[in-house]
């Protein structure tokens, strides 16, 4: 079988939007800073001490200044009626209109790391400090805050309806699944190297481990428990340069600067040396397209490596 990532028009971003949710989960949980509604790249770009979020259509170019500020714009959700963002120095949960206009505050609560679904934002944060560690829900218009558990969250990935998160207690790193409104905790593994980097595909939860001189991407099946090897170099791999795309994982690795494409399904893979992507910051996708930042400019490929170009 040929690889997915062979040829980038071919790939097949199966699940990879969910409806009423701005961007992936992948994208999301890599700080959010771009995202997508089927029409326009949202982005923040800074000019002096000024901050602007970008609105740019992917088809036609044409580019629009939503809004200025202070601070970037992370954790972007956007939705049919609104765009919803973290303000990376206040912590504070944003609501502004598509247009760019009214750009409110929803309550006191500090995030630092959001996704919004259907007419709920559910988010890792605290009341005075957006690293608390809690996690919580509310309403898109601020109303009902929720505690859906106190386990001092490091991470969260959403996937098939439920939350996967990683908490760090009394010492261990542990895996946890429960449902959207925090119900039915279960917990997936206990401390066996996962402290960052993971997502979760097809019932099985990936992530990122170094050993010794190996970094290592394995996978754990969340109901057997039986975990596995899936990918492993003497390069580093970085954790703001790991993201999925429906079935496809992709990620840079350094010394030499390398890109590889997972077919998660298949185990087949396409890596090639690239030093232009060199001190990039995050990974997106929108569609078949990559996103990142380098040396504050904003560049696209496709999702196979090939055909990178400046966005904006």
């Amino acid at each position: 079988m040929a690889s997915a990532c062979s040829n980038a028009g071919g790939v097949v971003l199966a699940g990879s939007k969910l409806p009423d949710m701005g961007n992936t989960p992948g994208n999301l949980y890599s700080i959010g800073a771009i995202a997508y509604d089927d029409e326009s790249v949202y982005y923040s770009t800074s000019k002096g001490t000024e901050v602007i979020l970008n609105k740019r259509n992917v088809n036609t170019g044409e580019q629009q200044e939503l809004s200025y500020s202070d601070e970037m714009c992370f954790c972007l959700n956007v939705t049919a009626d609104f765009i919803f963002y973290v303000g990376s120095s206040s912590s504070a949960i944003h609501r502004m209109d598509k247009s760019g206009a009214r750009d409110i505050v929803l309550g006191d609560i500090k995030a630092r790391s959001l996704f919004v679904y259907g007419d709920a934002i559910y988010f890792i944060g605290g009341e005075s400090n957006a690293y608390d560690g809690n996690l919580y829900s509310m309403g898109i218009d601020g109303s009902g805050l929720g505690l859906l558990t106190d386990d001092n969250v490091r991470e969260m990935y959403f996937y098939d309806g439920r939350f996967y998160y990683l908490a760090h207690n009394d010492g261990e790193y542990l895996l946890y699944r429960i449902d959207m409104d925090g119900s039915n905790k279960e917990l997936i593994v206990k401390d066996t190297g996962l402290w960052g980097w993971f997502c979760v595909y097809g019932g099985d939860v990936y992530y990122r481990v170094s050993e010794g001189a190996m970094e290592m991407i394995r996978k754990i099946d969340a109901d057997t428990k039986v975990d596995s090897l899936v990918y492993e170099t003497e390069k580093m791999m970085p954790n703001s340069r790991i993201n999925t795309a429906g079935n496809i994982l992709y990620f840079v690795s350094t010394s030499p600067m390398t890109y590889t494409c997972l077919d998660m399904d298949t185990g087949e893979e396409k890596t090639t040396s690239n030093s232009r992507l060199n001190n990039i910051i995050g990974m997106y996708t929108v569609g078949n397209k990559v996103f990142y930042y380098q040396n504050e400019k904003i560049y696209m490929m496709n999702i196979d490596g090939s055909g990178r170009k400046r966005f904006g």
